[in-house]
Order: structure tokens, then C-alpha cells, then sequence
């Protein structure tokens, strides 16, 4: 459990082979990974600061109750027993998504959970002494239990630390991926994705984008700092080699965790399925390269008419000099019809308004951007 490449490897394994791996949940996962029908729960001891003793306490939690589940969060809160699970743990459980589907979002329940703590704690010292209050004997217990803890209302993470916060605690992106949506943005901009290398001459300069999941500085032998990295997107990943030139130009973009687009020279090892490394000359924020395009096309079908007032509303959130325009298909009358957006007049193509995009539509792959 606690090899995260292991976990990757296996994950990987199963996506290629279509079958589903959801994250952890407290209703479905346990200490190992478990199978339902064709779904695989991701393991509960497999989350970063979830010990099997914490994990335990919740399970037998669980199958204590008649439907084994927990129906709510109060529920969860009032079945098991905190002695054994720790703010931390439930802190790792928030992150990796494990209460989804109960009626609260991620930052609703980090802000508010220690008060499902403090009544968890009040009602089992209450239960340790024995103590019945007049309230309770006068038949006040049942509207007493009714008195259900209110979360403040707050805004919800936004989806890149929603993905941060996942693979902080499970190591790597299981629900989504930040270059997720990408793939028709990048396009002008890139030779190819990381698993089109291997079809690359060596020795030519290419153009990748991606995250840097991996950071190594070294001293070389005349005192100049260097690096070494790699750099993931949704086909695999790459090694970068930073030599003390490119470095000193460009150590605040490696040290990045946005996506970033990565020039250099292709180099690969001899022999058959060689790996191949790239001597990087450049790095760039991929939201600055986005910024400074000249033109957006969205490719409207319509399964998205029903999101359109809030698209117009994202735009004129987002003002700016980049020209929009949409490509609206109507299959009724075998057309599709151009529109140039004038309000406003431009956008500013911002991470924020990328996530605002996928908020609004779940993907972006629809966008096509010209420089």
C-alpha cells in the first residue's frame, strides 16, 4: 500500500484495460482495494495519512449499521469511534473525495468538520458516565437528535487544487488530470504529446507540455546548479535534462506546479524501446503562452444549448483582447453557422477562465485556439 508507483502501475493498469477505478469512499472503498461488479473502489489504506487502525475503526463502523453504509455525514460522525480516527485522517479523507455524494462539497467540510468532531465527542462522554439530562427524560431525545450540525455556506475548491489536493494524498490525478481538455489548445503550439516521442528523429528540437511531477538540482563539478525532471501529461512521461544555462533562465518555471510547455532536443538511448530524454533549452507557463493568443473558436453542439447564458456570462467575466468567436452546429438544417462574439469584444483566456469553462461544461476539448 504504501508504494505509490506500485498503486500508479496498478491504477494504470486496469484504466488500459477499461475498467473503471473510482476514488476512495467511505461507503465503498476498505483497507485494500475492492471490486464491485466492474468497479474498482480505490483503497482506503492506500490514501497518505490513513493507517490501517483509523481505517478499521470505519469499516466495523459501517457494518454495524443495518443497510451497511452510512446515510449521511452525521451518520458517519455518529457511528465511529474518533478515539481511533484523528483529525488528520479525516483531513486525507476530505481531500481524496471520500465523502462525495452526501451534500457537501470539499471545502464546506474542511471548514466545518471538527463541529461533527465536537458533538461526536460530547455525545460519547455523555454515554461514558451515563447521563441523562431532564431534557432527554421529559422525551426530548428524539427532536434532541434532529439537532443536525449546519456547515457555513463557502465557495468549493477550485478544480486545479481539487486535483492538487488528490494527489497530495493519493501520490498522483485518479479523477481528472489538470492537462485534461487540453489536447486541441495544444496543438498549435506543440510537436507532439509525450508518447508521440518515440515516432521523433532524435537529435531535433520538439515542443512538449505538461507537468513537472519530478525536481532534482545537482552542483556540477565547476560549481553551476543544474537540473533534472520530468514532465507528465495524459499520455506518460519524459525526462528532462536542465544544463546550467537554460537553468538559470528558467528555475522559477520548474519549480512550477502549472503546465508548462518545454522546448529542447530530443535525445534517445540506443536499443529497442529506448528511452528517450529531452535536453530542454526553454520552459514556459502554458497560461501565459494561452494568454498572449489571438483568436478562440467554440465548437458549440447541442448538448451544450443549455449552457450557453452561462458561457455568455463567462465571457463577460472575462474581458479582454482575444477574439472569440462560436461554431454553432444545427443537424436539423445540415449547417453550421459562425458567430463573432462582440460582448464583449474579447476575452482574457486566464487559468481562471479555463476554470470557469470546464466548470461550466466538464471538458474544454471543444475550444480551438489560433496564436
Amino acid at each position: 500500500m504504501g508504494n505509490t508507483d506500485n498503486v500508479v502501475r496498478y491504477v494504470k493498469d486496469a484504466q488500459s484495460r477499461k475498467i473503471k477505478v473510482e476514488p476512495p469512499h467511505i461507503n465503498h472503498s476498505a483497507w485494500k482495494f475492492k471490486v464491485k461488479g466492474d468497479t474498482i473502489f480505490f483503497a482506503l489504506g492506500a490514501i497518505k495519512g490513513v493507517g490501517q487502525g483509523a481505517v478499521e475503526a470505519i469499516v466495523e463502523a459501517r457494518e454495524s449499521t443495518p443497510e451497511k453504509k452510512f446515510d449521511s455525514i452525521d451518520h458517519f460522525f455518529e457511528t465511529v469511534d474518533f478515539t481511533r480516527v484523528n483529525k488528520k485522517v479525516i483531513e486525507c479523507l476530505i481531500k481524496a473525495g471520500a465523502f462525495e455524494g452526501f451534500g457537501a462539497h470539499q471545502a464546506q467540510l474542511m471548514k466545518g468538520y471538527e463541529k461533527f468532531l465536537d458533538r461526536a465527542a460530547s455525545a460519547r462522554k455523555d454515554r461514558e458516565v451515563g447521563q441523562t439530562s431532564l431534557f432527554d427524560m421529559l422525551g426530548g431525545a428524539e427532536e434532541k437528535s434532529t439537532d443536525k450540525v449546519v456547515m457555513e455556506p463557502c465557495a468549493q475548491w477550485p478544480r486545479a487544487a481539487k486535483l492538487q489536493y488528490e494527489k497530495e494524498v493519493l501520490g498522483f490525478y485518479l479523477s481528472d488530470h489538470p492537462m485534461a481538455g487540453y489536447s486541441n489548445v495544444l496543438r498549435i503550439w506543440t510537436t507532439c504529446t509525450i508518447d508521440g516521442l518515440a515516432k521523433q528523429e532524435p537529435e531535433r528540437r520538439v515542443i512538449i507540455a505538461g507537468l513537472i511531477t519530478e525536481y532534482r538540482e545537482i552542483i556540477t563539478k565547476k560549481g553551476s546548479r543544474m537540473a533534472f525532471a520530468r514532465l507528465e501529461d495524459l499520455t506518460g512521461n519524459v525526462e528532462l535534462v536542465v544544463f546550467p544555462e537554460p537553468f538559470s533562465k528558467h528555475e522559477m518555471q520548474l519549480k512550477t506546479d502549472q503546465p508548462v510547455l518545454v522546448g529542447g532536443k530530443l535525445e534517445r538511448e540506443d536499443g529497442e524501446n529506448a528511452a528517450s530524454k529531452v535536453m530542454v533549452d526553454r520552459v514556459g507557463l502554458l497560461d501565459e503562452v494561452i494568454r498572449k493568443s489571438k483568436h478562440m473558436t467554440f465548437k458549440i453542439d447541442q448538448t451544450m444549448s443549455d449552457r450557453l447564458d452561462g458561457l455568455s456570462e463567462l465571457l463577460q467575466r472575462h474581458p479582454g483582447p482575444t477574439n472569440v468567436e462560436l461554431e454553432i452546429d444545427l443537424p436539423l438544417l445540415h449547417k453550421t453557422v459562425t458567430m463573432a462574439v462582440t460582448e464583449p469584444d474579447g476575452i482574457n483566456p486566464s487559468a481562471e477562465f479555463f476554470e470557469g469553462l470546464h466548470s461550466l461544461f466538464g471538458r474544454t476539448d471543444f475550444l480551438e485556439i489560433r496564436s
